[in-house]
């Protein structure tokens, strides 16, 4: 892991996107700090977003262990639910502990699963494990400028024990702070946040058609560096494994 500062990031990337000088307070700059800053930012959750789909776990957060429900969101329903954690981006994972021993949910194969694992029957997929899947329910919802929390369901509902959620956070701003940092795994990290930063940068200057092509084919090097690291171990389940295409019609 290493990290780079906001001024470090922007310095980069004003000279790829060939924007040096340009960028700074007042009428006389092309480019003001504080879109450039923000642009910092949003590219960045856009990297810890894309890195999180491929896998990887650096970004991720534990939530503190806390009791399962043990009685149903909706009377004569099959499933209890928990708040979304607060801040969190994505869900990468959702365990229990029953007895001294902690297990990994199995999220639902989409939301037509949702029958698939209630108390009657779910002795057919094991252990009759309770709970034994999850999925979110709500995101949340506003109204206005009121934000009520999502909630995630979890099937059936649980009898006892505890439980944990790892999920991705949301990214606190650091505009306006150059000496901040921002932290990545290896280059291509480090890269892909830039190139983003460069697209972006380009994309509102009229003659830099050329850069921005040339921002968005380093991009996708990077892009690829990132899925070629990507380890069977980062995921959260079971391994599988792909035909190679030279045998795939065989």
């Amino acid at each position: 892991m290493f990290t780079k500062t906001l001024l470090q990031w922007k310095t980069r990337v004003s000279i790829l996107a060939d924007i040096v000088n340009q960028i700074g307070s007042g009428n006389g700059f092309r480019h003001q700090t504080t879109y450039v800053d923000e642009i910092g930012d949003e590219t960045y959750r856009r990297t810890r977003s894309f890195v999180t789909r491929r896998g990887f776990r650096e970004y991720l957060t534990r939530q503190a262990t806390a009791s399962l429900p043990t009685t149903a969101a909706v009377t004569g329903e099959e499933y209890a639910t928990v708040a979304y954690p607060t801040g969190a981006t994505h869900i990468k994972g959702f365990d229990v502990l029953e007895s001294g021993v902690w297990r990994r949910l199995k999220q639902l194969d989409g939301w037509a699963e949702r029958r698939d694992h209630q108390s009657g029957y779910s002795a057919e997929f094991g252990d009759n494990l309770r709970p034994y899947g999850w999925d979110v329910l709500s995101h949340g919802s506003v109204a206005t400028t009121v934000f009520t929390a999502g909630t995630i369901a979890i099937f059936p509902v649980p009898t006892s024990g505890s439980y944990t959620i790892w999920y991705l956070p949301e990214w606190t701003s650091i505009a306006g702070n150059d000496t901040y940092l921002f932290l990545y795994r290896e280059q291509s990290w480090y890269d892909y946040h830039v190139q983003q930063g460069v697209m972006e940068i380009c994309e509102r200057d009229n003659d830099s058609a050329r850069r921005f092509a040339i921002a968005k084919e380093a991009c996708d090097v990077a892009e690829k560096a990132i899925g070629e690291v990507t380890a069977d171990q980062t995921r959260d389940g079971p391994r599988s494994w792909t035909r190679d295409v030279r045998h795939f019609h065989r």
